[in-house]
């Protein structure tokens, strides 16, 4: 299997740093932007991006973040969390839903994050808080054709590449990153680069497939 491309570039333009409110220079922060690139059906899924550094500080959860169920999909169907955030799940379909996990992806045990938040009904919607580090596989009992992801990081700065596949990661601590991309159809990919204070990264990736396992 070949590696990740990747093209990781410091941008030129640098912002100047902020003012707290008591007129105190607050030290500058770092940007991260690209594309991540998928071929084919698997585009249609978004990809799961997020930064962890030593000098980051610890993860804060931050707002809860909505998935609902409508047309009896998950929509978005990949969402990107800090650890200890809230998902909101939401039925916005005329039929009962169901909420459940068998757990965190490659986790040993069944204990390693399943759960089940029972059936809810149109119009209603149950939460759930992302309390283990990984990929939590999201299903439906009632409609077992619906399924979603739920990649939990250890690090505030999180996010999921649009529809064309662009991503943004702001507030980063300036100094050596690693950047990790998860995508549920393609293999996931690490990239290290070097924040720069006040200046944007751009880094441009495409993920390949899967690698094919015999039986």
């Amino acid at each position: 299997m070949k590696a990740p491309v990747a093209w990781v570039l410091a941008s030129l333009i640098a912002t100047p740093a902020a003012l707290d409110a008591q007129g105190d220079t607050v030290r500058a922060t770092a940007t991260v932007v690209g594309t991540v690139e998928v071929d084919g059906f698997a585009s249609r899924w978004a990809t799961a991006v997020y930064a962890e550094s030593q000098s980051a500080g610890p993860p804060t959860p931050g707002s809860p973040v909505i998935m609902d169920q409508h047309g009896l999909r998950f929509r978005p169907s990949v969402v990107a969390v800090p650890v200890g955030a809230t998902v909101v799940f939401r039925n916005g379909d005329p039929v009962v839903h169901n909420i459940f996990s068998p757990g965190l992806l490659g986790a040993a045990t069944a204990e390693g994050g399943s759960f089940d938040l029972g059936r809810f009904f149109p119009g209603t919607e149950v939460r759930h808080r992302a309390e283990g580090v990984g990929v939590v596989l999201i299903l439906c009992r009632l409609h077992p054709e619906m399924a979603a992801y739920v990649v939990v990081a250890p690090t505030r700065a999180v996010t999921v590449t649009d529809s064309t596949g662009r991503f943004v990661l702001t507030g980063l601590p300036p100094g050596p990153a690693t950047l990790r991309f998860w995508h549920p159809l393609r293999a996931p990919a690490t990239i290290r680069v070097d924040l720069e204070p006040g200046r944007t990264s751009v880094v441009n990736i495409r993920l390949p497939r899967l690698p094919v396992t015999s039986r």
